[in-house]
């Protein structure tokens, strides 16, 4: 039976090897609340809405970054049905190269219990699993460690729209904040596409002025600026349908 003591606490590993692979900070998150539990238990038992209260993002948000890791093979998914329905009852997720049948599922007797617990773990039931030692040993040393953050994905953003549009805009936590809270739904591409979008049709214009961070990235408007068909064809200057 698998107890509150087995699962992950205080922390999530997010491995290296995410990097560069196209997922959004979000997509890192939730596969990081897995793995953090496959590193103990070998299998991650957690609902959706389980995992959305860890990474603090909605449900469907957690379910559409799970079928994205999946369809890459970051991840594995075993649905098991209600006796004689289709009804889903349980959704286990395990590392590809992990085995996994019938007789290996886990008898869980509180299948949403939290995550984590206000007691340490005890890390001696942990002393054959290296990569979880050295997690709660860096934990020791600094409780904040895992909350840090290189802002690197917004450093690119930044980047590119200097270069881009010939600005100056500067790597300030007001900039992290905005462009980061958009990698929480979108892709890294799909920013650098806004970008492209409206500098084909705002560069050198009167419009110009609002290729800026604050309103690229708007809550409301960057599903539409993603989405504009750009016209290719010399407009001669003149910006049409501009909704900023």
């Amino acid at each position: 039976m698998i107890n509150n003591e087995q699962q992950p606490q205080y922390f999530l590993q997010i491995p290296m090897f995410l990097n560069g692979l196209g997922l959004t900070t979000t997509d890192k998150q939730v596969y990081a609340a897995a793995y953090t539990m496959l590193n103990v238990n070998k299998i991650c038992f957690m609902s959706n809405a389980r995992i959305a209260e860890v990474v603090e993002v909605k449900p469907n948000t957690v379910a559409h970054s799970i079928s994205k890791l999946v369809d890459m093979n970051l991840l594995k998914r075993k649905l098991v049905y209600k006796e004689g329905t289709k009804e889903v009852d349980k959704r286990y997720l395990y590392l590809p190269d992990t085995p996994l049948d019938d007789n290996t599922l886990p008898h869980v007797s509180e299948y949403n219990t939290p995550l984590y617990k206000n007691t340490k773990p005890h890390v001696s039931e942990y002393k054959d699993n290296r990569l979880l030692n050295k997690s709660i040993n860096r934990l020791n040393n600094n409780m904040s460690s895992s909350n840090e953050h290189d802002h690197s994905d917004a450093k690119e953003i930044i980047a590119y729209l200097n270069d881009k549009a010939d600005k100056h805009f500067r790597n300030t936590q007001s900039n992290y904040k905005t462009i980061e809270a958009r990698l929480k739904d979108y892709s890294i591409d799909d920013l650098k596409r806004v970008i492209d979008n409206k500098c084909s049709t705002w560069l050198n214009t009167d419009m110009d002025k609002y290729l800026r961070i604050e309103t690229l990235f708007r809550a409301s408007k960057i599903d539409g600026y993603l989405n504009e068909k750009v016209d290719t064809r010399n407009t001669g200057g003149e910006v049409h349908g501009i909704d900023f």
